[in-house]
C-alpha cells in the first residue's frame, strides 16, 4: 500500500477511535452532572463496540478486508448518532439536536467518498423523518418542522461537497501513489528490458539472503554481441538484448533474480543456492542462448560465458568479482574455439 494511503486510513481511525471515547466521557459525565436518566448510558454500549471494530480496522489499514470494514464502520456510527438523537431528544427540550446529524454525514464522505455520505445523508434524513412523525412518542413533544425541511436540505449539500472533496482527495492519493509506483519501478528496473538494474539487486540482497544460508551470484556476458550490432544494427542489438533477457527470466528459478547491469552484462541473484545447483542453473540459462534467434528474418546464434561464485557470509562485491573473475576465464578459454556471433541467411 502506499504511504500517503496508509497514513489517512490511519489518521481516520485515530479520529473516530478518540472521538468515540470523548463521547462516552460526555455520556458518563452528563449523567452524573445533569441528571439525565441512567438509561441513556446505554449509548455507550455501541460506542464501545464500534470502537472495538476500530481498533480492528486500524490494525488493518494495509489489509484488503480493510474495504469490508469501512461500511459496516459507516453504519454502525451513523446508527449510533441517529439513535442518540432520537433517544436524547426527550430530555434535551431547549436544543435542536439535528446538526449532529452533520457529523456522520462528513465520517461516511471520508469513509466511502460520495456514496457513504449519501446513503449516510438518507439515514439521517429518515432518523429525523421518524423523529417529526412520531414526536409525541420519541420526545413526548412536538418537533419543529426544520427537522423535515431545512435539516435534509442542508445536510443533502454537506454530503454532495464533503462526498466530491473526498472523492477529489482519494483520487489524488491514488494518482500520486501511481506516480510513486512509476518512479520505483523506473529507478528499480533497467529501461529496455524490464530486467531489474543494480539497485535492485543491491535491495534485493538486503533483503532475501538469509546470513549463514549460501548464497550464488552469476555473471554472464554475451559472446559475440558486439558482431551482431555491428551488423544489423544497434536496433538488432536491442532486440537481442530483449530476447536474451526473456529467456533468461523463463529459465531461472522461481525466486532467483535476473537483473542487467549495462551493456550485454547480466547478473542472476539466486538465494539460498549452494554451488552445485548455481552451476546446474548456469548450464541451464547456458543452453536457453543456444537456440537461433531470428533478427529482422535473419538467423541470430548467440552464446554466452557465465562465471558463479557462492558464498555465505559475504557481501555482494565481493560475490560479484569472483563471478566476474569466473566469467572471465570462460570467456578467455572460448577464444580458443570461438562461436560465431551470427549467420546472415
Amino acid at each position: 500500500m502506499d504511504l500517503p494511503l496508509y497514513r489517512v486510513r490511519r489518521s481516520i481511525e485515530w479520529a473516530g477511535l478518540i472521538s468515540r471515547s470523548v463521547s462516552v466521557l460526555w455520556i458518563v459525565v452528563s449523567i452524573a452532572v445533569m441528571s439525565l436518566p441512567p438509561l441513556t448510558t446505554i449509548w455507550v454500549l455501541p460506542l464501545i463496540l464500534t470502537n472495538l471494530v476500530a481498533v480492528y480496522a486500524l490494525r488493518s489499514v494495509a489489509h484488503p478486508r480493510y474495504r469490508t470494514l469501512n461500511p459496516l464502520l459507516v453504519a454502525l456510527d451513523t446508527a449510533t448518532c441517529v439513535g442518540a438523537v432520537l433517544a436524547t431528544s426527550r430530555w434535551a427540550s431547549d436544543v435542536g439536536l439535528w446538526p449532529i446529524f452533520v457529523i456522520s454525514i462528513v465520517i461516511g464522505a471520508f469513509r466511502c467518498q460520495l456514496a457513504g455520505a449519501l446513503l449516510t445523508w438518507l439515514a439521517t434524513a429518515a432518523g429525523g423523518v421518524a423523529l417529526y412523525v412520531w414526536a409525541d412518542q420519541i420526545a413526548g413533544r412536538p418537533m419543529p418542522a426544520d427537522l423535515v425541511t431545512m435539516a435534509p436540505a442542508l445536510h443533502l449539500v454537506v454530503a454532495v461537497l464533503a462526498g466530491l472533496l473526498a472523492r477529489g482527495h482519494r483520487n489524488q492519493l491514488r494518482q500520486l501513489g501511481e506516480a510513486r509506483a512509476k518512479l520505483r519501478h523506473l529507478a528499480l528496473h533497467d529501461p529496455l528490458t524490464g530486467l531489474g538494474n543494480r539497485n535492485l539487486l543491491d535491495e534485493h540482497t538486503r533483503t532475501a539472503l538469509t546470513p549463514g544460508t549460501p548464497a550464488s551470484v552469476l555473471v554472464l556476458d554475451l559472446d559475440g554481441f558486439k558482431a551482431v550490432n555491428d551488423t544489423l544494427g544497434h536496433a538488432a542489438g536491442d532486440e537481442l538484448l530483449r530476447i536474451v533477457a526473456a529467456r533468461l527470466r523463463t529459465h531461472a528459478r522461481e525466486g532467483d533474480l535476473v537483473t542487467r547491469l549495462g551493456g550485454d552484462e547480466f547478473v542472476v541473484l539466486l538465494p539460498d543456492t549452494p554451488a552445485a545447483a548455481a552451476d546446474e542453473v548456469a548450464a541451464r540459462l547456458r543452453a536457453a542462448l543456444l537456440d537461433p534467434i531470428t533478427i529482422d528474418g535473419r538467423p541470430v546464434h548467440i552464446a554466452a560465458s557465465i562465471g558463479a561464485a557462492t558464498d555465505t557470509d559475504t557481501t555482494l562485491d565481493a560475490l560479484l568479482r569472483a563471478a566476474d573473475a569466473g566469467m572471465y576465464r570462460e570467456k578467455a578459454t572460448r577464444r580458443l574455439h570461438p562461436v560465431p556471433a551470427m549467420h546472415a541467411a
